[in-house]
C-alpha cells in the first residue's frame, strides 16, 4: 500500500540552496529509485526568519553589500573580498544543481537590497493555506512559487518586501485568482495585510517552540518515524532519507 509522505520544509527568503538540492533529490528519487513506488510525496513549507531585525516593509531597504559587509563578514580581513568570495561559491554550488543560476542568470549576493522578509514568507504561507488549500495536486505549483520568491532575492536582487517582486513571482507560476495581474495583487494584499501577517507570525512562533532555530530544516514523514535533516545537506543525503523513509513505509 502506497504511504502518503509529507515533506517539510522549514525556510526563510534565503535558503535556496537547499531548496534546489532537495527539488533534485525528489526528481532523482522518483524517476530513479525502485522504492519511489512506496510512497505519495507532497511537501509543505514552514517559515521562520534568520534576521528578524531587519528593516520592515515601511522603512527603506538596506544596501546588501553592505549589509553583509557589517554583518556576515565584519570580522573578515577584508569583507568586501570576503562578500564576492561568499558569492562566487553559493553560486557555483547552486550551478551543481541548478544551472540558470550560473553566468548571466547568477546569484546577487554583493548587489541589491535587503529588508524584512516577512512578506515573503507571508505570501508562501498564504497562497500554501488559503488560495492551494494544501492540495496534494498543487504542490508543484506551489514549490514553483518558492523557487520565484528566491529568485526576487538571489537573481533580482530585490527586497523580498518588494509588493511588485512579490506580485510579478505570482504571475510567473500562474497564480492570480484567473484576474491576471488585478488578481495577484489582490492576493499579495490579502498576505501581507494584519491578519495575514499575524497568521504568518504565529507559524513562526510555532516552529520555534518545536525546537528549530535555524534553517533550512527538511522532515521526511515516515510510517515509522520521520527524519529531520537541518542545514543544506547534499542531494545524496536527502536520496537517503528519502530511501530509508520508503523501505520503513513499505
Amino acid at each position: 500500500m502506497v504511504y502518503k509522505s509529507t515533506v517539510t520544509f522549514t525556510l526563510d527568503a534565503v535558503t535556496y540552496l537547499a531548496k534546489k538540492r532537495l527539488d533534485q533529490a525528489l526528481t532523482t528519487f522518483q524517476s530513479t529509485s525502485p522504492l519511489s513506488s512506496n510512497l505519495s510525496l507532497c511537501i509543505q513549507f514552514h517559515p521562520f526568519q534568520l534576521f528578524p531585525d531587519l528593516p520592515d516593509p515601511s522603512s527603506q531597504p538596506l544596501d546588501r553589500g553592505t549589509w553583509y559587509k557589517e554583518t556576515k563578514f565584519n570580522l573578515a580581513p577584508d569583507p568586501e573580498v570576503a562578500v564576492k568570495a561568499y558569492e562566487a561559491m553559493i553560486s557555483e554550488k547552486l550551478g551543481e544543481v541548478h544551472p540558470t543560476t550560473t553566468g548571466e542568470n547568477g546569484i546577487r549576493l554583493s548587489t541589491g537590497q535587503v529588508q524584512s522578509s516577512l512578506p515573503a514568507l507571508a505570501l508562501i504561507w498564504y497562497v500554501q493555506e488559503e488560495v492551494l488549500e494544501r492540495k496534494q495536486d498543487a504542490s508543484e505549483k506551489l514549490s514553483t512559487l518558492v523557487d520565484e520568491v528566491y529568485n526576487v532575492y538571489f537573481r533580482k536582487g530585490l527586497s523580498p518586501s518588494s509588493p511588485d517582486a512579490l506580485v510579478a513571482a505570482l504571475l510567473a507560476v500562474g497564480i492570480d485568482g484567473g484576474k491576471g495581474e488585478a488578481g495577484a495583487k489582490e492576493i499579495v494584499e490579502d498576505a501581507t495585510a494584519y491578519s495575514g501577517m499575524r497568521q504568518v507570525k504565529n507559524k513562526i512562533q510555532e516552529v520555534q517552540g518545536n525546537g528549530i532555530d535555524a534553517v533550512p530544516v527538511v522532515m521526511f514523514e515516515g510510517r515509522r518515524r520521520d527524519i529531520t535533516l537541518t542545514g543544506a545537506k547534499e542531494v545524496a543525503e536527502y536520496i537517503k532519507a528519502l530511501e530509508t523513509v520508503a523501505k520503513e513505509s513499505a
